[in-house]
């Protein structure tokens, strides 16, 4: 696209996050993580128990894992995606309630 070569990048010291700049391509990564972003903001407003929803906080019961790690929560992404950005977890209205003294719980 731009017409340089590793050999040109290396010798030139270009970065790759520099020739995506330049190109105005996105990184793979950051892409997907914005667009589960997005997707969790999108099933988190819906107000029925609709078969998204349903799945989404769905937690298979009977099933024997192996050893080792524990198995990974769907929600433990944007909690971990949430801290790094140093963003509370938090409902419309959160606000007025931590105003009123309620106590908001099980957002994810």
């Amino acid at each position: 696209m731009l017409g340089i070569s590793l050999y040109t990048q290396v010798q030139k010291g270009t970065r790759s996050s520099e020739l995506r700049r330049r190109t105005k391509i996105r990184d793979a990564a950051d892409y997907a993580k914005k667009s589960k972003i997005t997707w969790a903001g999108h099933v988190m407003r819906y107000s029925d128990d609709r078969w998204t929803r349903a799945v989404t906080n769905w937690i298979p019961r009977g099933i024997k894992r192996t050893p080792g790690r524990p198995p990974t929560r769907w929600s433990d992404f944007f909690t971990k995606a949430l801290n790094e950005r140093n963003v509370d977890l938090r409902a419309p209205g959160a606000i007025n309630r931590r105003l009123t003294g309620r106590q908001v719980t099980g957002l994810i």
